[in-house]
């Protein structure tokens, strides 16, 4: 920031993280379907989220709704679940919850960087952009995919009570 003054620095940065977004939501639509199959060990739903339902807690219900689905754009799905009642639909949702995730924690890797790039003053509403930009979206994603995961499971429950 010693070249440039507060909000010419915060404007290159603004411009760096849109880069960086961007950049992002392209290397994740890339990635194979059968990578987004399974969760790994950042997607993993945690006992702590009790299979999403801590974020109900959050609201998230009221307001998720509000966030942008950009995931098409940038060669994803939309995470809109077009058929309720088809299984197969909600994996592939699960699996989009996954790629989303996955964009937005990588999107929270450039935090480190910024620290080390710019540090100072600068660092406080970069902070304060991407934890505001990118915890709700993985909030969402994290909440929906459990909401899937536990309707999967009550239909193989029945299914295996019927079988």
């Amino acid at each position: 920031m010693a070249l440039l003054g507060f909000y010419p620095a915060l404007a290159v940065d603004a411009a760096t993280w849109a880069g960086w977004s961007i950049a992002a939501a392209v290397g994740t639509s890339r990635l194979p379907d059968s990578s987004l199959r399974r969760d790994g060990p950042v997607t993993r739903l945690r006992a702590w989220e009790r299979g999403g339902l801590v974020y109900a807690r959050l609201g998230i219900r009221r307001w998720k709704g509000h966030l942008p689905d950009l995931g098409a754009i940038f060669g994803g799905r939309r995470k809109r679940l077009e058929d309720r009642r088809d299984p197969q639909a909600w994996s592939d949702m699960a699996a989009e919850t996954r790629r989303a995730e996955r964009t937005h924690w990588l999107i929270l890797l450039a935090l480190p960087v910024e620290a080390a790039v710019r540090g100072g003053v600068i660092l406080a509403p970069m902070t304060l952009y991407a934890a505001a930009s990118n915890l709700p979206c993985i909030a969402a994603q994290r909440y929906n995919r459990g909401r899937l995961l536990a309707l999967a499971e009550r239909r193989r429950r029945r299914c295996d009570r019927a079988g």
